[in-house]
């Protein structure tokens, strides 16, 4: 047996109502994400099998070590992979060095048992919409532009969880299979 599995912080709903609304007005074409789904994705696992989840959370718990809790600010939009052809709406994440941290510890550690390391870097972003057909793109980038040095608040990150995703019509449902909580 195996699961969709991630490694993530998980976000109480920020301060981007007005963000959102904005990107409202490009039509069906975006789809906001659900406020219980919002989070920092620090690695994607794949699928994952079930006997190797003590594995990964020890790789985790390694990972945090020496970590408290830390701040993100919560900073900036953006889309992957161009706002020629965005398929991804995000809200960037400022930090004090924490998340990189333990973002490349957890990189090293999960490579010693049989996850790929990823190739590009590391950059701290929430998925706020996800674009399923087209937009008009002056529109786009007049609202990218916009919300571009916008401040939405700040998280205070106090866990890091192993999380499973099922997908499904109306989108993905996540649930917490362990957690590492940082003092």
């Amino acid at each position: 047996m195996s699961f969709r599995g991630f490694i993530a912080i998980d976000v109480e709903a920020g301060e981007w109502r007005k963000f959102e609304e904005s990107l409202r007005t490009l039509g069906s074409a975006v789809r906001i994400l659900a406020p219980e789904i919002i989070h920092f994705t620090l690695k994607f696992l794949g699928d994952t099998p079930e006997d190797a989840q003590e594995s990964i959370l020890q790789a985790l718990r390694e990972a945090c070590q020496g970590e408290a809790s830390f701040p993100i600010r919560l900073q900036g939009v953006g889309v992957f992979p161009s706002p020629a052809k965005p398929s991804v709406v995000w809200i960037g994440g400022a930090e004090d060095g924490s998340l990189s941290r333990i973002t490349g510890r957890l990189e090293e550690n999960l490579a010693g048992i049989g996850f790929p390391q990823e190739n590009r870097p590391f950059t701290p972003h929430l998925t706020i919409a996800r674009v399923k057909g087209p937009v008009n793109p002056s529109r786009l980038q007049g609202i990218l532009t916009e919300f571009s040095a916008a401040s939405f608040g700040t998280v205070l990150v106090r866990s890091v969880r192993l999380k499973r995703s099922v997908l499904g019509a109306g989108g993905p449902t996540y649930s917490t299979v362990g957690e590492i909580t940082l003092p």
